[in-house]
């Protein structure tokens, strides 16, 4: 008998992790970040993602599954300030399974967290295939060739 996936979104948790806390959780979560890297095309590696974790130049933010006590997916953000005073919180790298548990919930993390960091919005640079996990889902999201980006409605 085939089991059916639960969509619910209780038993998913997104939180931050804390640079001192990177060493802890980085075993369940590296493989997401090579894939990630791996599409980078140089940009980015492993060693380099694990170091700017540590020097708290990136944030890792993870998503646990608490009914299978799992990690099903992280990411990494980075707040960018441009020469106009605009500050953007962007997606550096975006990765996982499951997503259809927990990319909503993480959307509505990052904003907020965004919000309280006087972000503008948030932005994110990626393969089309962020278009689904974007603009698909929120039309409050624009690509920009392979720009993603959201301006919060109070900004625009």
């Amino acid at each position: 008998m085939k089991q059916e996936k639960s969509t619910e979104k209780d038993n998913v948790i997104v939180s931050a992790v804390l640079p001192q806390d990177i060493s802890i959780v980085w075993d369940n979560v590296k493989w997401f970040l090579h894939r990630a890297c791996k599409r980078s095309n140089g940009r980015h590696n492993i060693n380099t993602v694990y170091n700017q974790l540590l020097a708290n130049e990136i944030n890792l933010w993870v998503v646990v599954d608490t009914s299978e006590d799992k990690y099903i997916g992280c990411g990494t953000t980075q707040i960018v300030t441009y020469p106009t005073g605009m500050r953007m919180l962007e997606v550096v790298h975006l990765g996982g399974s499951d997503n259809e548990l927990w990319i909503d919930k993480g959307w509505q993390i990052l904003e907020r967290w965004a919000k309280e960091n006087s972000c503008h919005g948030l932005q994110a640079v990626g393969r089309k295939g962020l278009t689904y996990l974007t603009v698909k889902r929120d039309d409050k999201w624009k690509s920009k060739e392979i720009l993603f980006e959201k301006k919060f409605k109070e900004d625009e």
